[in-house]
């Protein structure tokens, strides 16, 4: 293998807690604020995906590379 992808599912957390979406902030704000927390400190991952599926469909963000 070449390359390392590192998929995180939002899912059960979406059913359980509180919706992302606020006044300007929402769920790309919350990734943004994740890859800077997690910066380069991404082990074996070249890239880091974040999966939310939402009541209007899904949605995939990247966390890094930024």
């Amino acid at each position: 293998m070449d390359e390392f992808y590192l998929l995180v599912h939002y899912d059960k957390a979406w059913e359980y807690n509180t919706p992302v979406l606020g006044i300007d902030f929402g769920y790309a704000e919350a990734v943004l604020a994740a890859a800077k927390r997690i910066g380069s400190a991404v082990g074996m991952f070249e890239r880091i995906f974040v999966f939310v599926p939402i009541a209007d469909g899904e949605k995939v963000f990247r966390i890094y590379p930024a």
